[in-house]
């Protein structure tokens, strides 16, 4: 599912919408869905199952993921995956390592291996 903005973002959200939707065409056994991110971040709450791959820019992808967090009860229980072709993949919570908080001894560091 791609997301985008176009009501309010036309000259982006447009560009990409057609760069994602003429990818889609090379995989043709993968379904391409397209929703406004308002709407999107609705149903992510009313219905998360609904989502299987949600493909956005940065700053609706952070949004959406802050969100999608409460889901689990947690932002620091969420899995993050950075993957290449050419090399190993980087598996991650999604926000990090807290370094605000190092050497206080209140991480709770059993979710960063959880979330792989």
């Amino acid at each position: 599912m791609y997301l985008h903005f176009s009501t309010q973002l036309k000259e982006a959200s447009m560009l990409w919408r057609k760069r994602v939707t003429m990818l889609a065409s090379e995989y043709p056994d993968i379904t391409l869905t397209h929703m406004y991110v308002d709407n999107a971040a609705m149903q992510l709450v009313r219905d998360p199952k609904q989502f299987d791959t949600i493909l956005t820019n940065n700053i609706f992808g952070d949004i959406l993921s802050d969100e999608a967090s409460m889901i689990t009860g947690s932002i620091g229980m969420l899995p993050s995956a950075s993957i290449s072709e050419s090399g190993p993949g980087l598996f991650e919570p999604i926000h990090g390592s807290a370094p605000d908080i190092a050497g206080q001894v209140r991480a709770e560091h059993r979710f960063r291996f959880l979330s792989n």
